[in-house]
């Protein structure tokens, strides 16, 4: 049923904006029903499933956005998604997925300050260290050598950033 339904449910459907959307009203029935569905097979002890149920309305979510326009992963519906998600993953995931989580909503809410104010010094140096200290922190675990050049490549981007917007 959730293979069939995730390949037979248009975007639209899913994130509830048919019919109703046309006339200018707000019909969430379509992501209540995927949420109603992840809360199901959590409840049923489907944590990998619900994941993946959770997961994939976020990214409908945020592609309409993108679509639309707006800040990616800033609009209304995909604050609410992942509000829920990190709750979910603060409730079933390990002590990595919860952090991994913790970490994109920490970056967001960087980088939305940051689309606002690039100028903003004191965010810049935040999220720098931020990202240094999970470089640190990795390097501490043993990580590999793939996940720290990632993470490195992370580290520098925010620092080439923050240059860029120096006033000379």
């Amino acid at each position: 049923m959730y293979e069939k339904a995730l390949t037979t449910l248009s975007e639209e459907e899913v994130l509830g904006m048919g019919a109703a959307a046309d006339k200018g009203e707000a019909d969430n029935a379509g992501m209540g029903v995927l949420r109603a569905w992840g809360a199901m097979e959590e409840r049923v002890g489907e944590v990998d499933r619900a994941r993946v149920i959770y997961n994939y309305l976020l990214s409908l979510a945020i592609q309409k956005e993108e679509r639309e326009g707006l800040v990616s992963g800033g609009g209304a519906k995909t604050t609410m998604i992942k509000t829920y998600l990190l709750q979910f993953e603060k409730k079933h995931g390990d002590r990595v997925k919860v952090e991994e989580e913790v970490l994109r909503v920490k970056r967001e809410q960087y980088e939305h300050t940051l689309s606002t104010n690039y100028y903003d010094y004191d965010v810049w140096m935040d999220y720098a260290k931020l990202e240094e200290n999970e470089l640190y922190e990795g390097i501490e675990q043993g990580v590999q050598e793939g996940i720290k050049a990632q993470v490195v490549e992370r580290v520098r981007g925010v620092y080439s950033r923050a240059t860029s917007y120096v006033p000379i």
